[in-house]
């Protein structure tokens, strides 16, 4: 007996009119669909194609799940259509039939789909098809396509999921979101790496990107006590790897709770450790291209942040005894290459995670606060991931007017910076987190560029 199944108890719910194949999928895991019962209308892309003679058999995507829709078509029915990899099509009235000893538990027959998205460029897109995993290097030329295939089309869900649990995590534990401005007239870091902006309609000249929205995150973590933000950054830095983007997301905190080195610490060991206890193995990705982490490996990391044995902390004074006593060359004061940060945490560390404290004042910006006990040094961290570098780095922030104020260039255009020291300000403190690089480390990528939808990096050309 064949029944119509009421599309309205699948999307129930929902603010969309048709049911997404993830939605489709859960239905019958969960014996919400039983066998013969039809599926008035579905719609996504032909990711595979196999004709028979008499059946064609199509794998067909929308984004929402890794695992396809297995599709049967009347290969005469079709004759005509010129069905080809890569093309949009709408189905309707799609039967279902239960297949509990193969692979997939089920398939859906229809008699005439519905061309959505007629290209005679279609033969372009063969590579969606290829079953051998291949190299990152190639899917990054093709913006257009590349997020149709598994492996990063898995990585866009993971990384929804990653900034999902995240804001879920910090809301839970009382932190507001807010939105900061992007435009600015500031420089956090003070490394004169800006955006700057030109525009014949803004009358001031000195506009820039923002570089962090950490300034105006103490305005406002004085009033909500505990605050954070997800935001584009952009810096014009000139460095060329990896491990850098012109244009990335900062997952950045501010706090009145966060008094000490020792909290802040805590604080992002924590919030990290939470993200990762929330995955589930579905999240790990498949069919993993060359010169990537593959699944195994990637579980291995996420095990290793939750073991708690291996986030150690040292000082930069220590930090620069055991690089000279390793045949580095580097004087107190300098900074770290990644080359250093890399020997720290993989070999000395045996493949930690490494808090740097205390790094001399001469090296971090105006606004971190001045050590009691080394007045050269700073109340702040470094937190070094294996592979990756500078994950996050956060300080204390200086709440001592005198202090700060001698901080401060007259030219940097800081007096409401300066302002909130003398307006009822308490001690307060605060990191950011380099989304992408944290992303990089869980998914088991080797370049940042494939951690953003569309890269941004200073020595390349932007065509999209």
């Amino acid at each position: 007996m064949i029944r119509f199944y009421s599309v309205k108890s699948i999307l129930k719910d929902s603010i969309l009119p048709y049911p997404t194949i993830n939605q489709i999928n859960q239905n019958v895991s969960n014996l919400n669909l039983s066998n013969n019962e039809i599926i008035p209308n579905i719609k996504g892309y032909i990711k595979s194609i196999n004709s028979l003679k008499k059946l064609t058999f199509i794998d067909l995507f929308d984004g929402t799940t890794s695992q396809p829709l297995k599709i049967v078509l009347p290969t005469q029915n079709i004759s005509n259509t010129h069905l080809q990899i890569g093309q949009a099509i709408s189905l309707s009235n799609l039967q279902l039939k239960l297949t509990p000893q193969r692979s997939h538990p089920f398939e859906l027959f229809c008699n005439d789909p519905l061309l959505l998205s007629p290209s005679s460029h279609a033969n372009d897109l063969s590579f969606l098809q290829k079953k051998q995993n291949l190299p990152l290097s190639f899917l990054r030329s093709n913006n257009l396509h590349k997020y149709k295939t598994e492996y990063l089309s898995s990585f866009l869900r993971f990384r929804s999921k990653v900034q999902t649990n995240l804001i879920d995590i910090l809301q839970r534990q009382d932190f507001h979101w807010v939105n900061p401005p992007i435009i600015t007239t500031n420089d956090t870091e003070g490394n004169n790496q800006t955006f700057k902006l030109i525009a014949s309609s803004l009358e001031q000249n000195n506009l820039n990107l923002t570089v962090s929205t950490q300034l105006h995150l103490e305005i406002l973590a004085l009033s909500l006590s505990n605050v954070f933000s997800f935001s584009p950054i952009f810096r014009a830095e000139q460095s060329d790897t990896s491990r850098h983007l012109s244009e990335f997301y900062m997952l950045e905190l501010e706090s009145t709770n966060l008094i000490t080195t020792d909290h802040l610490i805590q604080s992002i060991k924590l919030l990290i450790q939470k993200l990762v206890s929330s995955f589930s193995d579905a999240l790990l990705p498949s069919q993993v291209p060359m010169d990537q982490c593959d699944q195994l490996q990637t579980k291995d990391r996420w095990n290793l942040i939750l073991t708690d044995s291996k986030w150690l902390t040292v000082t930069y004074s220590k930090a620069i005894e055991i690089l000279n006593a390793n045949n580095f060359s580097i004087k107190w004061g300098q900074d770290l290459s990644y080359e250093m940060e890399k020997f720290l945490t993989k070999t000395h560390f045996n493949n930690s995670f490494l808090f740097i404290t205390k790094y001399p004042k001469s090296l971090k910006p105006f606004y971190m606060k001045q050590s009691i006990e080394d007045p050269n040094t700073v109340e702040c961290f470094d937190l070094l991931f294996p592979s990756m570098g500078e994950i996050a780095g956060g300080s204390i922030r200086e709440d001592n007017y005198d202090v700060l104020k001698s901080n401060v260039h007259s030219k940097d255009n800081l007096d409401w910076y300066l302002e909130l020291r003398s307006t009822g300000s308490t001690p307060h403190g605060g990191f950011g987190v380099g989304f992408e690089r944290l992303l990089a480390y869980l998914y088991g990528l080797q370049n940042v560029k494939d951690a953003i939808p569309f890269y941004r990096a200073i020595k390349d050309n932007i065509t999209l």
